[in-house]
């Protein structure tokens, strides 16, 4: 039986006992290691696969952070990853056109202050 790098076999000597009473004598082989080998490096890929798109994210949200909302985040992976993306981009889309109406409400309303003002002062003369 494999198992990690190393082969289980039944047998008498130099046999350690499982909790269950069966004697095993744990051998190395060649062929584990490079299984071992092939593991790692699917394990590091898994990883990364992983790791860039949620680099991708946090660089969207520190755009974000700083009132930068034109930067889209792009994961094409087609799990999670890419719908939280997508998700990402639809939210900070509403997010620029609430601040950007906000910012015109504002100016509109400081030119009324400023007609408004201008008015008193000029009925004040």
């Amino acid at each position: 039986m494999l198992f990690g790098d190393k082969i289980i076999v039944p047998e008498s000597q130099n046999a350690t006992r499982s909790k269950s009473g069966t004697q095993f004598y744990f051998k190395h082989n060649s062929d584990n290691r490079a299984s071992l080998f092939i593991l790692l490096k699917l394990s590091i890929s898994q990883i990364r696969r992983s790791l860039v798109p949620l680099e991708k994210l946090i660089s969207g949200i520190r755009s974000v952070s700083n009132n930068d909302f034109s930067k889209k985040v792009v994961v094409n992976s087609d799990d999670e990853f890419q719908e939280l993306a997508n998700s990402f981009n639809n939210m900070t889309a509403k997010l620029s056109k609430q601040f950007n109406a906000l910012t015109t409400l504002n100016a509109l309303q400081l030119m009324f202050r400023a007609a408004s003002l201008s008015k008193k002062i000029l009925l004040a003369c």
